[in-house]
């Protein structure tokens, strides 16, 4: 099989299952398979040996049975980094990317990250605020080898606690002083659960967070408020439709500011002390 053959092979079949991005797929699983990029696999066309024709039905089998292509090859890229993932970690969506964005454009010295999961918030930030102090937390001990994992192949020094948000003493301590603290929290109601595909693939510990979805918001909110410094932010993605309970829980605060995600749905709430 020629790499033209495969191509055509992997976006037929891939679009006859109604997979929207079948054309990046493609690429993507050649990539990986041939271990180079796109572009030097077309100048450079070469049938497909053996070993690599069966490593690519093998991954067009798993993605055929709606397993994300992220997890089958183990690594996605966000916010112009490469991560390693595995399924104890959500897998990082665009849209988390102008919350990124957000946070990068403030004034801050010292950022905790909670919730972080594959590190992909807290090491975003890190690569283009270098000289800012950066720690993360999870609870999951696994998602944190993944996390630590990342940050060291991007060469980057960041702080890993393992915390039920800021409930880790340590933790805490760091909130106390810190700018900016970001987190991006299973924000689903439960009730989503008949409706997620990604349900047999993604931990349900990521997604999901009681009747309204604000579960771990509400607890987060009352921690961040009690421990924050004076004109300290707390920057959270959620979901479309609980933000703006999540905007009248949070009166207490100084400042309340709701920004877009990049379809314009109303995806972050920025909190000031």
């Amino acid at each position: 099989m020629t790499v033209n053959e495969a191509t055509v092979l992997i976006e037929r079949v891939l679009k006859e299952k109604q997979i929207v991005s079948y054309k990046t797929e493609a690429k993507m699983m050649l990539e990986h398979i041939l271990d180079k990029p796109y572009y030097k696999i077309v100048l450079e066309p070469k049938p497909l040996s053996q070993l690599e024709e069966r490593n690519l039905n093998s991954i067009l089998k798993r993605r055929l049975n709606k397993e994300p292509l992220q997890y089958i090859l183990g690594k996605t890229g966000f916010y112009d980094i490469n991560l390693k993932l595995n399924k104890n970690v959500l897998i990082p969506r665009v849209e988390t990317e102008s919350l990124v964005e957000l946070v990068i454009q403030l004034p801050a010295s010292k950022i905790l990250d909670i919730g972080t999961g594959s590190g992909a918030i807290a090491i975003a930030i890190k690569s283009n605020l270098v000289d800012a102090t950066v720690v993360a937390s999870d609870i999951s001990l696994k998602a944190l080898e993944i996390a630590q994992e990342n940050a060291k192949n991007n060469n980057l020094t960041i702080g890993f606690i393992q915390s039920d948000l800021l409930q880790n003493q340590k933790l805490a301590s760091f909130a106390k002083s810190a700018d900016i603290i970001v987190a991006n929290l299973p924000y689903l109601p439960n009730s989503d659960t008949k409706d997620f595909e990604l349900l047999a693939f993604e931990p349900a510990l990521a997604l999901f967070s009681g009747a309204d979805g604000l579960d771990l918001f509400r607890t987060l909110l009352l921690q961040a408020f009690a421990l924050l410094k004076p004109r300290a932010m707390l920057i959270c993605e959620l979901d479309p439709r609980n933000i703006s309970l999540a905007f009248e829980l949070a009166k207490d605060w100084s400042k309340r500011e709701i920004f877009p995600d990049l379809l314009g749905r109303k995806r972050f709430l920025k909190l000031t002390k």
